[in-house]
């Protein structure tokens, strides 16, 4: 069975970052072993014109389904380019088997393949998402589900459809493949994420005043964002919006080391806590002093400092050898170069 409609597009600021040569999709199945099971449902769309033209097959007999797989396949060969949801792992392997099974070519041989599970993956903790389902990524952009059905109740709806013709589980099981694929075009202004970290431009950077705890860069970029991101932790907040981001450092006023790279070049001094070079240890007593390790090999000062993801600023301080995130102060930032603060901002992104 093959169900078309035709959906108006009423808020385009969703559908910025995809062309008409995309063709989001995704399928339901009445298992997970691709060799045994079926695909009960495929569900495509695609943008034209202001509209969502919405396609979806529906398996009303198992024994059919290569004529269903022939004619997604023939309707696929519109595009250039296919967008899923954890694709890659699913439904596009899936599909591949059940087309060679059945003696089918492969339907995205020479296609674009987007996944926007990568998106979600890469920005989790920008997003804050509890897990990486579709469904939480949908509440960043306020879409409210119909349907009261997951994916492993697709199942058995399909199985008590195909045993007692019941319309009622019919219709769940269309109504969740549908806000899947509905959904899946509306998160696809996530890729704008991916975006922006390489068109990051400095605007100002400064010391808010009679705040030295804190710093702010302000920034902007290329790719607009059609949702806002409001990030916060103890060492900083992001906030996205449209072509602009602030990125609000909270400091520390606390001890942080320097280390130094060739231990082999200094003295550990243990009542004072720190190393000094050679050419300057050998005027101390020698039981005053030890060879000094890479654990030990450090000066250390206190200062207001603030957390940097990974050593871009110098001097890069730590609290210990081992940590790979490092802190810097005030007069870092202030001195940075724009190409550095730009630099500073990606890795808080990414």
């Amino acid at each position: 069975m093959l169900i078309q409609k035709e959906i108006k597009i009423e808020d385009t600021s969703y559908f910025e970052n995809i062309n008409e040569n995309a063709l989001c999709f995704d399928i339901e199945t009445t298992g997970l072993n691709r060799k045994y099971s079926h695909i009960s449902v495929i569900g495509t769309g695609c943008l034209r014109d202001g509209y969502i033209i919405f396609r979806q097959w529906l398996l009303e007999n198992p024994s059919k389904e290569k004529e269903m797989l022939e004619e997604f396949s023939e309707y696929l060969k519109n595009f250039g380019a296919i967008i899923q949801y954890n694709g890659n792992s699913f439904d596009i392997p899936y599909v591949r088997e059940r087309c060679s099974l059945m003696a089918l070519p492969d339907p995205f041989e020479n296609m674009q393949c987007e996944d926007y599970y990568i998106y979600a993956k890469k920005f989790r903790h920008l997003l804050k998402l509890e897990n990486l389902k579709q469904k939480s990524l949908e509440t960043l952009f306020n879409i409210r589900r119909k349907d009261k059905i997951s994916g492993a109740q697709c199942i058995n709806a399909y199985s008590h459809y195909l045993a007692f013709g019941d319309s009622q589980s019919k219709n769940a099981l269309l109504l969740h493949n549908e806000e899947d694929v509905l959904g899946l075009l509306k998160i696809s202004s996530l890729t704008a994420l991916d975006k922006i970290p390489d068109t990051i431009k400095i605007h100002n950077a400064y010391v808010p005043q009679a705040l030295d705890t804190s710093f702010i860069i302000e920034f902007v970029f290329d790719q607009r964002l059609p949702f806002m991101i409001d990030y916060r932790s103890e060492t900083h907040n992001i906030q996205l919006k449209n072509r602009r981001g602030i990125l609000h450092l909270n400091g520390e006023k606390c001890w942080r080391k320097y280390f130094f790279s060739n231990p082999k070049d200094y003295f550990y001094i243990p009542s004072e806590d720190h190393a000094i070079h050679k050419s300057v240890g050998i005027y101390f007593d020698k039981d005053s002093r030890t060879k000094a390790t890479r654990e030990n090999c450090y000066e250390k000062k206190e200062d207001i400092y603030f957390y940097q993801p990974c050593d871009i600023l110098s001097p890069a301080m730590r609290k210990t050898y081992k940590d790979k995130c490092s802190w810097i102060n005030s007069k870092s930032l202030l001195s940075a170069s724009d190409d550095e603060l730009a630099e500073l901002v990606k890795n808080y992104l990414i």
